[in-house]
């Protein structure tokens, strides 16, 4: 039985709170000695309580690594695609749950993106939302009209990428 042989079992990616608590444990030393906030064991990522295959659609590196970044620490391991033809491609070979599409990119748009794997899947298709520096009432009124479910613009805030996975998954 390997359950001996260890005192701590995590699943990755292992956030900072558990892997301390983990480390304290096998070390026999107490929270308060390291440190005086209380760290919870028990924390539950959001990709725990919603798993989903997530695909982020975005050109730009500075704005691929940003949403990357939040979405990992949400304990998701998103794939990306650099334009819209990759994204379509992707879904094509695997199963995608929801995609952050940006509207402007080469090879092909988010918006012709969305309509081709749309077409593609049909009922099956993921949830898209666009993740666009495109901020006007009318830019959001177009990614619908296109089938997007959510249009989030950017700058966009951590809470905004929650709200669309708790609420269309």
């Amino acid at each position: 039985d390997l359950g001996d042989l260890f005192i701590s079992v995590m699943e990755k990616p292992v956030k900072p709170p558990r892997l301390l608590a983990a480390i304290q444990e096998g070390l026999g030393v107490e929270r308060s000695f390291i440190s005086n906030t209380p760290i919870d064991t028990e924390e539950l990522l959001l990709a725990d309580e919603f798993p989903l295959n997530i695909l982020v659609a975005e050109d730009n590196f500075i704005n691929q690594k940003l949403i990357l970044t939040v979405l990992r620490k949400m304990g998701y391991m998103p794939s990306l695609a650099n334009n819209g033809l990759e994204a379509v491609s992707i879904c094509r070979d695997n199963k995608v749950d929801l995609i952050f599409m940006d509207l402007q990119m080469p090879e092909m748009d988010g918006l012709e993106a969305c309509q081709k794997i749309q077409g593609e899947h049909g009922d099956e298709s993921p949830v898209i939302v666009a993740l666009t520096a495109f901020a006007m009432k009318e830019d959001r009124e177009r990614c619908l009209a296109a089938g997007m479910q959510e249009h989030i613009s950017k700058p966009f805030r951590t809470e905004e990428i929650e709200q669309v996975i708790r609420t269309f998954t």
